[in-house]
């Protein structure tokens, strides 16, 4: 059978991108042929100094395709759906990046799996989030002209019916308990089945091997995230100036992916530079972009503590790396870590995370070990196993279901055939 994986970019080497490479792998190894359908080229060298050499292996199974135009039409400022005619081929279709990538076709109802971390793009609509919109067009998925279309209500109504019938036109999975009510939540109007909850892959043996059983470690907390502002890095720096003040701790390293054509990124990133500089923390907080998955390994080994800045944070693989080298993990207490993190190590405040913190720098090898046990069951052999078995439910046959498309409303709005939003 032939597979079309759709992720809009793998080179900013995040947590979805580390999906999208475990869910390529999953679908050749079951001997389908796989299709990775991209907007923007694959930086190979880039992703492999990311996630090791077993990416470059991945790429050498899969053949790359340009994503191009949304299959869409703006029509009196709204959007309409046209045939996506390069999709004809494939008998199964996976969005892998179903957080913010709408992708629908009404024939592909019956045909399509859809992985959404989160469905923050429906919030984006809402927000009417012109980065989001930019981010698009600047990856040519959309037409300049959608930044003038914008200016109304009616071009974000008909782009959030676009994304919720790409949900609802798809055999929906998710990351955690915590995403899947969120999804729920979205789409409460439509008759969308229970999303299927299958953990991320996790290189949980790798970070074990790696990190440990390292001594001696310091008093030192390490951050691992894309830089972006949606990850909010600047609670990092928050925490960084509080630990500082009370004599906690040597240093804090805030590592993560930073694409360069992400102007977002780039600019963020300036500013948490500037930031770390007016609080008098250049000899405490360190900022390294893109590292590699060995120097990674190597922070991991001397840290101690691993804070996580994100509140609502769908997943967090990195908490469960950074569990499995054996770190403590300080997460909020809302979000899909609390899935798997014991309570005592979540935390309500920046005044309660600096507490669980201290905490860490006293932990005994026995909580490290007991830390890096508890989340084994996220390994990559594990997404590998359960992606295989959701992706053979899928391509069961089923009683055939009505198809639903969009079509105008007589003051312009898109919506879905017979149900309305």
């Amino acid at each position: 059978m032939k597979v079309n994986v759709i992720h809009t970019d793998m080179n900013p080497c995040g947590g979805a991108e580390q999906l999208a490479l475990a869910t390529l792998q999953a679908l050749t190894e079951m001997g389908m042929q796989v299709d990775l359908t991209v907007a923007r080229e694959p930086d190979v060298a880039r992703i492999e100094k990311a996630f090791g050499d077993k990416a470059a292996g991945v790429f050498d199974r899969v053949r790359v395709r340009p994503l191009g135009r949304l299959p869409v039409e703006l029509d009196d400022g709204a959007l309409t759906c046209r045939a996506a005619g390069n999709m004809r081929e494939y008998g199964l279709i996976v969005n892998t990046h179903g957080d913010i990538l709408p992708y629908s076709d009404p024939s592909f109802a019956g045909r399509m799996v859809t992985y959404c971390h989160f469905p923050v793009a429906a919030h984006y609509y809402i927000q009417h989030n012109m980065e989001y919109l930019r981010s698009f067009v600047d990856l040519g998925l959309f037409d300049d002209k959608v930044i003038q279309a914008a200016a109304g209500d009616r071009f974000w109504q008909s782009l959030r019916d676009y994304y919720l019938l790409m949900l609802r036109n798809s055999l929906v999975a998710t990351n955690s308990q915590y995403s899947r009510q969120a999804i729920t939540g979205v789409m409460k109007n439509c008759a969308l089945g229970e999303p299927a909850v299958i953990a991320p892959p996790v290189c949980v043996e790798e970070f074990r091997n790696a990190a440990l059983f390292s001594a001696p470690r310091e008093d030192s907390v390490l951050v691992v995230s894309r830089i972006h502002p949606s990850k909010k890095l600047e609670n990092a720096v928050e925490l960084a100036r509080m630990l500082k003040g009370q004599g906690l701790g040597k240093k804090m390293v805030i590592a993560g992916n930073l694409s360069p054509a992400d102007r977002f990124g780039q600019k963020y990133h300036g500013c948490l530079l500037e930031m770390v500089e007016r609080r008098g923390l250049s000899g405490y907080v360190k900022i390294i972009p893109n590292l590699g998955l060995r120097e990674l390994w190597s922070l991991m080994q001397r840290s101690k503590a691993y804070f996580h800045p994100l509140q609502g944070e769908p997943f967090g693989i990195s908490v469960a790396e950074a569990m499995s080298a054996g770190l403590v993990p300080v997460v909020p207490d809302t979000g899909g870590p609390t899935e798997f993190v014991p309570k005592k190590y979540q935390f309500h405040s920046l005044e309660g995370a600096a507490g669980i913190v201290r905490n860490s720098f006293k932990a005994t090898d026995k909580e490290r070990l007991l830390l890096s046990d508890s989340v084994r069951r996220f390994s990559l052999q594990a997404y590998l196993q359960r992606f295989s078995q959701f992706v053979r439910s899928a391509l069961e046959p089923v009683e055939p279901s009505p198809k639903l498309t969009l079509h105008k409303r007589p003051e312009g709005h898109a919506v879905r055939h017979s149900e309305s939003l």
